[in-house]
């Protein structure tokens, strides 16, 4: 599961990103990229070109590839972080689809992250939460084939650390009049 930062472009629709990013990340250098304006009309290349121009960088450690997304998270089995996306972002749908996340659900996902971290030491002792207040009610773990466990236990609470950890940093880097924030899970 990702999160990508990258230039906000008015008028344009997440699925316009993906195709965008699509293109670019079968070149495999980044001077392929800027050889494409020379194969299209100026009226084809030139809107995707100016916006994007700065933002084309070459990706990967073992594999390179281009891309305009700035990776900005990642998760392995966090199927709370997930289910967050997919419930509070998506509408229910989890189609391995990018969507955008914008701020206001990035703070209230930190803030779901530090009320769970304030619960850790009642779950990992006897997991009895009273009033209706449990985790279940604001950060449910969700159940699938690559999701991992669903018990509230020591892994649940690293991944909510951790994701406590990568979205302060979002929320404090990120220019949110000129960036987009945009999730997408992939299996």
């Amino acid at each position: 599961m990702y999160l990508y930062r990258t230039k906000k472009v008015n008028g344009l629709e997440v699925e316009d990103y993906e195709k965008v990013d699509n293109a670019i990340s079968n070149l495999n250098i980044i001077k392929e990229f800027k050889s494409v304006k020379d194969t299209m009309s100026k009226d084809e290349y030139k809107p995707i070109y100016d916006e994007f121009n700065e933002l084309v960088k070459q990706r990967g450690v073992h594999f390179k590839w281009c891309s305009i997304f700035e990776d900005i998270g990642y998760w392995r089995k966090a199927n709370a972080i997930h289910n967050f996306f997919v419930q509070e972002c998506q509408g229910g749908v989890d189609e391995c689809q990018y969507s955008f996340i914008t701020k206001d659900k990035l703070e209230d996902l930190l803030e779901r992250c530090k009320r769970a971290m304030k619960l850790k030491k009642i779950y990992l002792n006897d997991g009895i939460i009273k009033n209706d207040e449990g985790l279940e009610t604001f950060l449910p773990t969700q159940s699938g084939f690559f999701f991992g466990g669903t018990e509230f236990d020591e892994w649940y609470f690293q991944n909510i650390a951790e994701t406590k950890k990568i979205i302060t940093k979002v929320l404090k880097n990120t220019d949110f009049d000129k960036q987009v924030i945009l999730y997408r899970a992939s299996w």
